[in-house]
């Protein structure tokens, strides 16, 4: 017995349209971007000075440590302003470092963070 293969279906001439959802825009909107930062802005000495000042290689110390890392989780698993605070966040705390590798002041901070920006 003899299988036989049935013929693939073609449109000749024709192109075929297959009907698809719109993919919703994953990207951050501007005043999502805009009201995390001032709340970063806000919220970062307070939540500098609260976190512990466990340890500081060069220039890079524990709270930009802790805060990225937040950041990036936030990044990852939020939605609309908390992934858009994640984002503001990491970029944030990777600008700083990058700041203080490039003018050569890897300082220490004291009072666990509260002169974070000036380098």
């Amino acid at each position: 017995m003899v299988f036989k293969r049935k013929a693939a279906r073609r449109s000749f001439g024709r192109s075929s349209r297959r009907s698809s959802r719109r993919s919703s825009t994953s990207g951050l909107s501007p005043m999502n971007v805009l009201m995390a930062g001032a709340i970063y802005g806000a919220a970062r000495p307070f939540a500098a000075k609260m976190l512990p000042d466990i340890f500081s290689a060069g220039p890079i110390d524990s709270d930009n440590v802790i805060i990225g890392a937040a950041g990036f989780y936030g990044m990852k698993k939020g939605n609309g302003l908390v992934k858009a605070l994640g984002a503001v966040a990491l970029g944030s705390e990777a600008g700083i470092v990058a700041a203080r590798v490039s003018s050569g002041a890897a300082q220490t901070i004291g009072d666990a963070g509260t002169d974070a920006y000036n380098y």
